[in-house]
Parts: structure tokens; sequence; C-alpha cells
């Protein structure tokens, strides 16, 4: 799939580079306890028992008074001292002028808060997080523009709680930077002597009081993250290689060396999560999903709190801060405005006896939903929703089975034509008929029609995009569809010198060819299927012309787009949103055509449908289910989702209005419209401008003739990808290949429809 990821032509710095993760610092009290009942490893999500004593409740401390975000937090000595950004933000949120910088401190109720100002912050400086030290002086980072070679510069400051700046140290020669002076990867933590450990790239410098360097500790890990446990040990976390997990790794600051190592079963730390100094558990590890306890002796984490259960957006909550047992302190974003909550954990006797449906998700959960999910069951006096994740096709298969199915199914990523032949989806016609807000005829004409499914509805779809194939009009055509004799053709006529897309690899060339249509060969209803057609045959042959050797990058290999543009790739395929006009008109210098993917029917564009949900036809709280799904149809959440196309027709003009808006304006739901404009340099260079009517038809006209859902049943690409590789070898023909794939698919449809 395409997805496109631009930077911006100017250079710039990143407001708060300079701090990727500073361990929270201090904490209220030490007290130990016994371990939660919930053993996860590392971020994975375990099961839902005792979910109970999972749920926190949050108390708001603070929130009046605070200017702009706030970016760090600790506790030190029975006070909060928090560190703000503010500035003139764009629509995606992020802060595109000049920053204000603010220290703000209180007392751990929240009460006796005032600011304390930054006065040694200069022009084209920049504060990110902060540290409060026994002496309860605040120590911050700054980043500094220029520096050599029009490079930054890293200092570390600190302050007395007057404002008065004590020291400031040039650090920037302890940390790994690029040859531009950017940092790859930062964090620091303080132990009880004072003295900052600093880890960056593959090294970990200590800084005295002063904030100089006395010694560095070299590294075979690339460093993440660093944490204070509980007795006071220092450890640094890292990864030798892209394969392994991340580990945690004493400093034996005496030794200046390293000592044991424990895993942590996290394969990532996503931007957000946070390792936090030890209290009752050695450490702390801050996830969107909740907050988990690592025992060192266990080697092993115990979630404390689930998010979910706790009515909680993990994406909404930042800096975290263990106070005592079962109480915690952190900022969170509620109605676009910046808190600091008290977070402890709810008395189950006092929690709301409500109906309990379950939601369940392959994979992962949009955020979107999840905060929905959250609104609805803070709001909702009947039911509540509990989320399920599956990490495996597998185990949601086993659940099909049993019947233990989700009240609620999240179908992103699945087989619905299958679910929906074996009768366990609930037609949702009906409720849409009785509804008094929301109605089909609400859906875009095409988009619906594509959904249905033996002229039934089974989903509800908030979004969609389009996948197709792109090309110059000139080398496909104006008129969209192709057949695959149409294709090759084109191909033949260009010649060997031009190749059908950027990797020919013969794996990712089937890829591009079968993976938004190989649910074309397949019927759920009859149990048929044509993986033994020509039409079939003749795709594997043209994979078959490419490359077995996987293609190899480096800095010399030219870009997609520098290909396009010189006439070496003939074709995009994959995602296709509004701005991708804008993008695939500069690459082919001209006009271009959504061709699709070629197919006999000359149908070959698919809606690719996200956050599309269905009910379990047998569930027992159908009407509870309806209640949670409708949301997602309704004006106001497609009106203001900052998401891909809505598939409501009236929302769809709203952003037809937005793309084609050459002023800025305030649009029905309060939101400030400003037009489109944004510059991408290197191979691709162009700016991104108001849409044209022109380019605005182009787009309709896709969406209008579009007549197909792109469906995904990864059980059947795998067979796929399993049968041709002995004919990418040369050991099977295409019709020895295509009759295995036929007979293994036909049999998985039919014993599974």
């Amino acid at each position: 799939m395409r997805k496109k990821i631009f930077k911006k032509a100017t250079a710039f710095i990143m407001v708060g580079a300079l701090m990727l993760s500073m361990t929270a610092c201090g904490t209220k009290k030490n007290e130990t306890g016994e371990k939660g009942s919930q053993k996860t490893e590392g971020a994975a999500e375990g099961t839902t028992e005792h979910m109970e004593d999972m749920m926190y409740e949050s108390t708001e401390i603070l929130s009046d008074g605070i200017k702009g975000d706030i970016n760090g937090l600790c506790v030190k000595n029975d006070r909060i001292v928090m560190l703000t950004k503010a500035g003139e933000k764009n629509q995606e949120g992020f802060i595109t002028g000049p920053v204000t910088a603010r220290i703000y401190t209180a007392n751990i109720d929240g009460s006796n808060m005032k600011e304390i100002p930054l006065s040694g912050l200069k022009e084209n400086e920049y504060a990110a997080d902060l540290m409060v030290d026994e002496n309860n002086n605040i120590l911050y980072g700054i980043s500094s523009e220029g520096g050599e070679n029009g490079g930054v510069v890293y200092y570390m400051a600190k302050m007395d709680e007057q404002g008065n700046e004590l020291v400031r140290e040039d650090i920037t020669s302890s940390l790994e930077t690029s040859p531009e002076g950017y940092l790859y990867q930062y964090s620091m933590v303080m132990d009880d002597k004072g003295r900052l450990i600093v880890a960056s790239g593959k090294r970990v410098s200590v800084l005295d009081e002063n904030l100089k360097q006395v010694f560095e500790v070299k590294s075979d890990y690339a460093l993440e993250n660093t944490v204070k446990t509980k007795d006071g040990t220092i450890m640094v976390v890292g990864r030798k290689n892209n394969k392994d997990g991340l580990q945690a790794q004493v400093l034996d600051l005496e030794k200046k060396d390293w000592g044991e190592s424990y895993p942590l079963n996290i394969n990532a730390m996503q931007y957000g999560d946070l390792l936090l100094d030890g209290l009752e558990y050695d450490f702390y590890y801050k996830s969107d999903s909740g907050m988990y306890g690592y025992d060192i002796k266990a080697k092993s984490f115990t979630k404390i709190i689930d998010y979910i259960a706790s009515d909680i957006n993990g994406e909404d909550v930042f800096s975290m801060v263990p106070l005592e047992k079962n109480e915690f302190i952190g900022s969170e974003v509620q109605n676009e405005k910046m808190t600091v909550n008290v977070y402890h954990k709810a008395d189950a006797s006092k929690i709301a006896e409500k109906q309990m449906m379950v939601l369940g998700v392959f994979e992962w959960l949009d955020n979107e939903v999840k905060s929905e999910v959250i609104k609805f069951n803070r709001e909702n006096k009947e039911y509540r929703i509990q989320i399920k994740e599956y990490d495996s096709y597998d185990k949601l298969n086993m659940d099909v089975i049993a019947g233990n199915v989700p009240d609620i199914l999240c179908l992103d990523h699945l087989p619905v034509s299958q679910y929906a032949a074996k009768g366990m989806l609930e037609d949702l016609t009906p409720y849409f008929d009785k509804d008094p807000e929301i109605h089909t005829s609400d859906i875009i004409d095409s988009v619906l029609e594509a959904m249905k499914i033996d002229g039934k509805l089974y989903y509800t779809c908030p979004e969609f995009y389009i996948s197709t194939i792109v090309g110059s009009a000139k080398d496909v055509g104006k008129e969209p569809g192709w057949t695959f004799e149409e294709f090759k053709k084109v191909l033949d006529d260009k010649g060997n010198d031009v190749r059908p897309f950027f990797d020919e690899t013969k794996t990712v060339m089937l890829s591009n060819l079968l993976e938004k249509n190989a649910s074309d060969y397949i019927d759920w209803k009859t149990g048929e299927c044509s993986f033994d057609s020509q039409e079939f045959k003749d795709i594997l042959e043209l994979c078959n012309t490419g490359k077995n050797e996987e293609m190899e990058f480096d800095e010399d290999t030219p870009s997609m787009y520098a290909e396009v543009k010189a006439g070496n790739v003939l074709l995009i395929e994959g995602m296709m949103t509004w701005t991708d006009i804008q993008f695939d008109k500069a690459l082919f210098k001209g006009d271009i055509t959504c061709i699709g993917y070629p197919n006999k029917d000359k149908e070959g564009s698919y809606f690719s449908l996200r956050n599309n949900m269905g009910i379990y036809s047998k569930s027992e709280v159908k009407d509870g289910a309806w209640e949670f799904l409708r949301t997602f149809m309704t004006k106001e959440y497609q009106g203001t989702s900052q998401a891909l196309i809505p598939t409501r027709k009236d929302c769809l003009d709203l952003v037809v209005k937005e793309n084609m808006a050459t002023e800025s304006y305030t649009d029905e739901f309060g939101r400030e419209i400003y037009p489109l404009s944004e510059s991408f340099g290197g191979d691709l260079s162009m700016e991104l401008k108001p849409f044209s009517q022109e380019e605005i038809d182009l787009y309709i006209d896709l969406i209008n003739n579009t007549k197909k859902v792109q469906e995904e049943n990864d059980f059947v690409i795998e067979i796929i990808e399993e049968e041709v590789k002995a004919y990418f070898a040369g050991d099977k023909n295409v019709d020895e290949t295509a009759e295995i794939i036929q007979n293994r698919v036909h049999t998985y449809v039919n014993e599974n429809r």
C-alpha cells in the first residue's frame, strides 16, 4: 500500500527535540505492595479477567491558569513542577509559530500554583522537559539554533525557585547527533547523588551536579530510555538489533561498566511511551493502553491501570508520576484543555451496574474509535463496552468456532463476505430504517452499493480511501478501467526499459496486483473460486518476469518519485486520497488517469474502508451495540473527524469546500479552516494548493465509478504466496501452480463459509 509521507523542503528545528524522553522524577513516598492480578508481556494486552482491579478514577487538581501544553511534569518534595509550551497551532494541533515556554509549580493538591519566569531563555532557544534536584533547583534542557555548520547546540540549565539561572552548560559533545546536529534518541535520569545520566546513541554520559561530564560508558545497544529503580539502581533500555526486543541493562556507576540485563518483552517504545522511576515496582512503563509495573526478580510486567476500563484515552495522557501505591499523578488533554489529574484505584462497589458489551478488534483499535468507546462508557446509562483485542486471526477464529463472538466486531482486515455467508453478521438495514436521525440515504450512493452483500448492509463505515492504480493519461488513456490483456499491451509497447511499478521484485508485484482484488476470485455465497482462470495465470506469468532478489536501497538508489518523473516507472499503485491527485499530477507532469487494477470487468478501483463495524447476529445486546455504531454515521462525527474521506454525502460536501478554500473560514462545527498550502522538496518538489474544480471532479468521478470494496483475507493471500514460491523458482509451471492454489482455496472457502 502506498503511503505518502513527505518532509517539508525548508529545514526546521523540532520543538522539544532535545528530550525525547526524560524519566519522571521523584515520588511522594516509598511503599511496597502486592502485585496486580494480571501479567502482560510489555505493551501486549492481556485477558479481560480481573479488569475491575485495573479500573482507576481521576480527580482534576489543576487546569485554570495553565497556559500552553504540558510537556514535562515532576513531583519532588510534595511540589508539582511543570513545563508548558504555547504557540500558534495548525489544524493538526502542532505548534507552528514562535514558542513560549513557562514553568509552573504547585502544591501536591494543586493549590498555590505560581509561574516561574524562564528569564535565561534566549531567542531561538527552546526548552524541553525538566527535572528537580534535592534542593528544589529546576533543571531543563535547551536546544539552540546557530551551531557550527548551521547545526543545533544542546544545553542543560539549572535555576532556583525564583527563576535565577544558576548553571548553563553546553552538553552537545556529550550527545550522539546526526551530521546535521540533530539528536537520534535521547533520555536522561538523575541518580541519588544528583548526577545526570544521559543516554544517546550508543553511549551514556555522566554529568556532575555542575553539569560537567565526568565520564562516559560505551554500549553495544542503541539506547532509547533511562530509569531509576525503587532501590536507586540506574537502568538503561536499548536494543542490539531490529530483531530482538528491548532490554533493560544495569549501569554500574561505581565500576563505570554494564551489569545484568533484563528482557522487557517490548518490541518498541512508541512516541509518548515512558519509563517511570520505581516505587511499588522496580520501575514502570506507560503505553497508550495502560500502566505497567516491572518486577526485576520475576523479569515481567504487571498491568496496573487499563485505560479503556478506566474511561481514559491513553493517547491523551502524557507525563505520569507514581505517588504511592495505587496512585499516580499526570497530565491529560480533556476537551482540548490541559489538566493535571490524580489517578487512584476505583472502588469496584461504587461502579454502576451496566450491561456489558464486548467489542472485538483484530490487531489494534483506531484511536478515534477508542475515544468514542470512552465517551460511550462515560455517558451511556445502560451499556458499557469492553474491548477484546486479538493479536492473531487464529485466536479470533477459535472464538468464532466456539460461538464466543464479540457483540461488536471491528471488521478492518477481516473477511466480511465470509462472515456474512456464515450468518455471523446482523443486517443493519432495519436499524437504519428505525433510526430517527441517520438513514442509508445519507451514505454516498456508490459507497452504499459497494458495501451491500446480497442486498443487505452488514456494517457501518465512517470513512474510506480508494485503492487504485494511477498512470499518465498519455500512457494509459483517459478512460478508467482495463483488462489484463490491455495492461500487458501497454507494458509491451513501453519496452523492457520501463517497469510497471517501482519495486519489480516478483513477490512485490504479486502483492501489488492481488492484495486488493484477491476476493474477486471467490464467491463466498456459492463457494466457487476461479484461481485456475486464464486471467489469474496471466497475473502469475507477468509477476514471474520480475526479479527474485529483493530490491536493495542505498543513498544512490533513485527514489520512486525520481523514477516516475524520468519515465522509468509507469504506474503508482495503492492508497489514493485527495492530496494524491496533486502529487501524482506533479510526478507524471500532466494529466493522470485512475486506471485501476487490471481485471476482466474493467472495475479495478476499490473502496478501502476504515473503522467498519458490525453486530454479531446472536448478540443479546443488539440495541446497545447499535447505539454505539450509529455514532459513526452521524454528521457531527464525520463532519469533525480529521480522518480520510467521509461516507456521508453532506460531509463529503464539507471536505470539498475545505479543499477548494482560498480563504480561511470557520465551519459549522466551529473549526478554523485554512487554505491548503504546503511545500515539498527533494525529488517530489511541489506546492500543495487549493484544489481546482477539475481536480475535485476527477476524485468525485473516481468515487462515483468505484463499485467494489477491497476485502482482506490473509489466509487466502498466504496460500497464494506459499504456492507461487515453487513457480517463481522454476520448479513448477503456471498451470500446476494455479491448480494447486485453486484446490487449496476452494477447500478453505467451503470449509469456512
